[in-house]
């Protein structure tokens, strides 16, 4: 399983551009499955949520495990897995 330190592209985390730019980077430097590791991480888009979380969960066959996450990234993320239909792991 590939830790993906998101700290490594942003401490606020949104967008669309920005999503789609830190998804290519995770795809060609990481392998699946993934874990997303937001320590240090502020906040973080809907829109960037749908380009890296959602995408990433889908190649994890629906399921994305999810670390070091505040309340506000939590709220996001619970949004986004209801709309996209993929599970978050904690």
């Amino acid at each position: 399983m590939s830790m993906v330190k998101l700290k490594e592209y942003g401490l606020n985390l949104s967008g669309r551009p920005l999503g789609i730019k830190t998804y290519s980077i995770i795809i060609n430097d990481y392998e699946a499955p993934y874990e997303l590791d937001f320590n240090g991480v502020f906040s973080i888009g809907s829109s960037f949520a749908d380009e890296v979380v959602a995408r990433l969960a889908e190649i994890n066959n629906g399921k994305i495990r999810i670390l070091n996450s505040s309340r506000v990234i939590d709220k996001c993320l619970k949004n986004v897995s209801k709309d996209k239909g993929f599970e978050l792991v904690y």
